[in-house]
C-alpha cells in the first residue's frame, strides 16, 4: 500500500461464549463495529449509550448481521457520561445483576472547539473523555474481578488517541475548583496546539490506564490504552478549527473504515498475546 493508504489489518477470532462486554458509545463508528465483531464471536455485548433510539437501531443492525447459529447477544442500556448520576445508576444496575464483566471498553468520546459545561459543572471533554469513564471503571471493578475469576481474566480498554502526545494536564485548569470550566483557561488550552483540550483528556486516559493496570494486575484485570488510527467516522465534526476540518474532509479518501478501525481495540480486549 502507498504511504497515504493504511494497510489492511487482521485479527484472530477469539471464542467469547459466556463472556460479557460493555462498550460505551457503541451506536456508531468503531464502537458499533467492535460490538458487532465481539457479538459474532458469541459474546453478550451491552451497548452503553446516551441516545437510546440510535442504540436500539444499532442493536437491531448488529443482530441482523450475525452469522447463523451465533449465540451472541446484544443488549442496550442507558449511559450518559455527561451525567455522573447516570454513570452511577448504570454501574449500580449492572452490579445488581451479579454478572461478571470480562471486557469494559471505554470507547465513547467528545471533541468540539467550543466550551460546554455539563450539569455537574465540568467541562464536556474533561467529563466525557476522562472523568465519566474513570468513575464508571472504578464502580465496575468488583464486576471485573468476578469476570476475571470466572473467565480467566478481564480487561479494560481505553480508546485514546495519538492526540495524547500533545496533552498537558495543567493543575490549575483541571483543578477540583475549575474543572476546565473557566472560559479563559479553556481558550488557552485550545490555542496551545492542534489537539487542545481533547489531547489533554486523551493523555489522562493513558495515564489512568497505566496506573489501573499496575493496581489490578494481581487481581487478574488488565488495562490497555490504544490509538485506533485514522478512521473514517463522523467523530470530531464539532471541532471546526482548520486542522480538524482538513482531517474530516480527508477521511473518506485515506482513512480506514470503522470495521478495520475497531480491530486495535478488539485486539486489546481479547488477544492472548497481551497476557
Amino acid at each position: 500500500a502507498g504511504w497515504l493508504i493504511p494497510p489492511p489489518l487482521a485479527i484472530n477470532r477469539t471464542e467469547m461464549e459466556g463472556k460479557v462486554v460493555i462498550i460505551t458509545g457503541a451506536n456508531s463508528g468503531c464502537g458499533l463495529e467492535a460490538a458487532r465483531l465481539l457479538c459474532s464471536w458469541n459474546a453478550t455485548v451491552i451497548l452503553a449509550c446516551r441516545d437510546m433510539h440510535r442504540a436500539t437501531k444499532a442493536a437491531a443492525n448488529i443482530t441482523a448481521s450475525l452469522p447463523e447459529h451465533c449465540t451472541g447477544k446484544v443488549l442496550v442500556r442507558k449511559l450518559d457520561l455527561a451525567s455522573l448520576a447516570s454513570v452511577k445508576e448504570f454501574a449500580a444496575r449492572f452490579r445488581e445483576t451479579g454478572l461478571g464483566l470480562h471486557v469494559l471498553m471505554c470507547n465513547a468520546g467528545y471533541r468540539s472547539d467550543a466550551l460546554k459545561v455539563t450539569t455537574d459543572g465540568v467541562e464536556m471533554h474533561y467529563q466525557v473523555n476522562h472523568l465519566g469513564h474513570f468513575l464508571l471503571t472504578v464502580l465496575l471493578i468488583p464486576s471485573l474481578e468476578v469476570g476475571s475469576k470466572t473467565g480467566g481474566g478481564a480487561r479494560v480498554v481505553h480508546v485514546s488517541s495519538s492526540a495524547a502526545g500533545f496533552g498537558v494536564v495543567d493543575r490549575a485548569t483541571y483543578s477540583d475548583e475549575i474543572k476546565n470550566a473557566d472560559g479563559k483557561l479553556f481558550d488557552t488550552r485550545m490555542a496551545a496546539n492542534v489537539e487542545g483540550v481533547y489531547g489533554d483528556t486523551k493523555l489522562m486516559q493513558v495515564v489512568f490506564s497505566r496506573e489501573l493496570d499496575r493496581r489490578l494486575l494481581a487481581r487478574g484485570v488488565r488495562s490497555f490504552a490504544v490509538h485506533p488510527g485514522f478512521v473514517d467516522t463522523t467523530f470530531g465534526r464539532l471541532d471546526r478549527r482548520w486542522m480538524q476540518t482538513v482531517m474530516v474532509i480527508a477521511r473518506p479518501f485515506i482513512a480506514r473504515d470503522p470495521a478495520q478501525g475497531c480491530l486495535t481495540q478488539v485486539f486489546a480486549a481479547v488477544d492472548a498475546q497481551l497476557e
